[in-house]
């Protein structure tokens, strides 16, 4: 959730990657999903290539992304940005199993993209095992 988000005046950029065990031999995490908006800066690198045989459902990436208006403690009005959402794991049809070892939502926020000091970024990794 970010506060103070205008359509035309604010930018942000997420990706979540998930690590597997065997990452180290193959080429890092892989991206599972990535958006932006008003970024002017190209996305980082996405990653590995999915594993052969998918172990999330690729049609759950999508997140919801909503804007609301609420009111502050002040009793001032602002747009809010929500980005959420779930990947469903397990999606072989042979079994539930996944490989994920941990997952790292990165997150970059720009309440005003045009003063480039306001920047709020966001790592956040979650262990499976």
């Amino acid at each position: 959730v970010f506060p103070r988000y205008t359509e035309a005046g604010s930018a942000y950029r997420w990706r979540l990657l998930a690590r597997r065990w065997n990452d180290a031999k193959a080429g890092g995490p892989q991206e599972l999903a990535s958006g932006q908006h008003n970024v002017d800066t190209p996305s980082p690198a996405g990653g590995r290539l999915p594993p052969k045989h998918l172990d999330y459902d690729p049609k759950t990436v999508k997140p919801k992304i909503t804007v609301t208006d609420v009111q502050t403690s002040r009793g001032q009005r602002i747009k809010v940005l929500t980005v959420e959402g779930t990947i469903e794991l397990g999606y072989r049809a042979t079994s539930e199993d996944h490989d994920i070892d941990a997952a790292t939502l990165e997150f970059s926020y720009w309440p005003d993209r045009t003063d480039n000091d306001a920047l709020a970024k966001l790592s956040l990794t979650e262990n499976h095992r």
